[in-house]
């Protein structure tokens, strides 16, 4: 499982569009990964990215869990295979 986890926010500086464009290539590509998309922000936020997912055709392969608590974020990092951080900020 590939999974990125940070907040989901328009303000923020994070694109989830190369990710998700990347997937469909593996995808095209016969290469099936499950990706977890994962993180805290407001209803809207999280529904613009059911919405990108969506309109990407890529549901069966992309998960969205949104405002969890810290056990559930230590079970997604131990399930995870690789972790891809989308953030920009090079601070």
């Amino acid at each position: 499982m590939l999974l990125s986890l940070g907040r989901f926010s328009v303000r923020r500086k994070i694109d989830l569009s190369p990710l998700l464009e990347y997937l469909k290539y593996l995808i095209a590509n016969d290469h099936l990964p499950k990706l977890t998309l994962a993180g805290g922000g407001d209803e809207a936020d999280i529904a613009l990215a059911h919405d990108i997912v969506t309109s990407l055709n890529l549901e069966p392969h992309v998960r969205i869990e949104a405002n969890f608590d810290f056990e559930r974020k230590r079970k997604l990092y131990a399930a995870t295979d690789l972790f891809v951080s989308l953030a920009d900020n090079h601070q």
